[in-house]
């Protein structure tokens, strides 16, 4: 899937055919006791009266394959003894003609909400229904699923971002029952991505959970957000991976997302310190330095400063996958020298403990 099509997705576009609109007007006109009300917009709470015995009311939005939408009561009032449920339709496969799908109580005092994922593109159909003589209102909101934004735009509503740029950070906010908040991010296999949740804001006793997703859209990773935390996120495919916050019953709130990948600050030249701060969780800093078999290769860590947390000090063979001498970082300074068993580039690496960050000085001795 690319960019283009992604934004189009996020933008939840409402699509359906001349042939299924035209459809709509002439049920109106066969099924009088059904008033059409218009086009629902996302996030925007709605009154459905219904002041005539037997009539129903009904909205339409419009959905593409694999969106996330939720419908959420926040009052009702109907006459004396009365009570009505919401319906909710898709179209057929030819958008045609409505199918039911779901329904729902909304009496008096109930502020119930649902929410599902559509399979494919088309518009969908919401109806209040009073049971028997019933005549009253009730307000909801229908919500598509929130895009990240600046946490520092302060315009109302804020610049959505669907697109996430690694090295940035992003607010995901719900703000209706059901509702989830989530974006897309891209990354190149072979990649280390940290992922920190940060500012975390739910109600007590709620919890929500972020899903990460790969470009094929299945699920690879799930995360409890109740409280801030990170994740280490290892590359196996390039293309738009996703990660989607999903409150959970009927919690809304928000949270700050960090995407950062690995820091590669270049060779090590003998002599030449180089410093590297590492400020969101997960995240690791990389050089290069060339080895000879038999010698020494001494490295010095100076200004060590991790926080309350530790660090350790990897060095990787030429063309190796797992680190083969290693050296913890303890104190404000710490010389660790290892001797390559061949000659060629070695990696070095800074790798964080736990969630630490901080920063260090790295310098190559000899």
């Amino acid at each position: 899937m690319n960019k283009q099509a992604l934004l189009r997705r996020a933008a939840v576009s409402i699509s359906a055919t001349g042939l299924f609109l035209a459809g709509l007007a002439t049920a109106q006109s066969a099924q009088a006791a059904d008033k059409y009300q218009g086009t629902l917009t996302s996030g925007k709470a709605v009154t459905a009266a219904v002041t005539v015995a037997n009539d129903t009311v009904s909205y339409t939005f419009g959905v593409e394959n694999g969106d996330h939408v939720s419908i959420a009561t926040s009052a009702s009032a109907w006459s004396a003894g009365g009570s009505a449920v919401m319906r909710l339709y898709v179209p057929n496969a030819t958008g045609s003609s409505w199918i039911f799908y779901k329904q729902w109580a909304v009496n008096n005092g109930q502020t119930p909400f649902f929410d599902a994922t559509a399979e494919a593109n088309g518009l969908w159909k919401v109806e209040v229904d009073p049971t028997g003589n019933t005549t009253g209102t009730t307000t909801f909101t229908y919500a598509a699923d929130a895009s990240p934004t600046d946490p520092a735009d302060t315009t109302t509503p804020p610049k959505p971002k669907p697109i996430m740029e690694v090295g940035g950070k992003y607010k995901l906010a719900t703000t209706v029952a059901g509702q989830n908040a989530g974006g897309y991010f891209h990354a190149e296999q072979g990649a280390h991505i940290a992922l920190e949740a940060t500012a975390t804001s739910w109600p007590a006793n709620s919890a929500a959970y972020g899903y990460v997703y790969n470009p094929s859209g299945h699920l690879y990773k799930v995360l409890n957000l109740a409280s801030p935390t990170f994740y280490e996120l290892d590359v196996d495919a390039t293309g738009y991976w996703r990660f989607v916050v999903d409150p959970q019953g009927a919690a809304t709130g928000n949270l700050t997302l960090a995407l950062a990948a690995d820091l590669w600050k270049g060779q090590l030249d003998t002599n030449v310190p180089v410093t590297v701060k590492l400020g969101v969780k997960g995240q690791d800093a990389w050089f290069g330095a060339y080895g000879v078999a038999n010698d020494d290769l001494p490295i010095k860590v100076t200004g060590n400063n991790w926080g309350t947390g530790t660090a350790k000090l990897w060095l990787y063979a030429p063309g190796a996958s797992t680190a083969t001498f290693g050296c913890d970082l303890t104190g404000a300074t710490k010389t660790c020298t290892f001797m390559p068993n061949v000659t060629g580039q070695w990696r070095v690496h800074v790798d964080p403990q736990g969630g630490s960050t901080g920063e260090t000085t790295v310098t190559r001795l000899t």
